[in-house]
C-alpha cells in the first residue's frame, strides 16, 4: 500500500467516523451526508477511480461551506466547545484541507477519452477498420 493510498483510506476512516458522530444531531441526516460524501471521495481516491477536477470543485463546496459557518471572533474567543456551529465550522475546515490533500496526492488528470483497454468497443473498431 503505497503512502497515498495509506493517506486517502485513514482520511476516509476519519470522515466515517464525523459521519457517525453527527447520528444525535437535530439534522443528522444532512451532515451524515456531508461527510460520508467527503468519505466516498477520500476512498475513491485510495483506490484512483476519482478526477482531480472532482476533487478540486469538492475542496471549493468545502471551504465555501466552512466559510458559511464561520462562528465570528467573539464565539472563537469563548472556546469551542461552547458553540455547536463551531465545532461544525472545525469539521468543514478539516474536510476542505483534507479534499486539498487528495488534489495534490492524486495523479488522476482529466480525459475527455475513454481508456483503450484491451477488448474494449473502440480497440474491436479499430481492429476492423483496417
Amino acid at each position: 500500500m503505497s503512502f497515498k493510498q495509506l493517506t486517502a483510506f485513514l482520511l476516509g476512516l476519519c470522515f466515517v467516523v464525523l459521519a457517525a458522530l453527527q447520528y444525535q444531531g437535530p439534522d443528522a441526516a444532512i451532515w451524515i451526508a456531508i461527510f460520508l460524501a467527503a468519505a466516498i471521495f477520500s476512498f475513491t481516491t485510495a483506490l484512483e477511480r476519482i478526477n482531480r477536477v472532482i476533487l478540486w470543485m469538492a475542496f471549493v463546496a468545502y471551504a465555501a461551506a466552512a466559510y458559511y459557518f464561520w462562528p465570528g471572533e467573539a464565539a472563537l474567543s469563548q472556546g469551542i466547545a461552547i458553540v455547536n456551529g463551531t465545532l461544525r465550522f472545525w469539521a468543514l475546515v478539516f474536510a476542505s484541507f483534507a479534499m486539498l490533500l487528495l488534489v495534490i496526492i492524486s495523479k488522476r488528470s482529466t480525459s475527455l477519452h475513454p481508456p483503450h483497454a484491451p477488448g474494449h468497443v473502440t480497440a474491436k473498431l479499430k481492429k476492423w477498420a483496417n
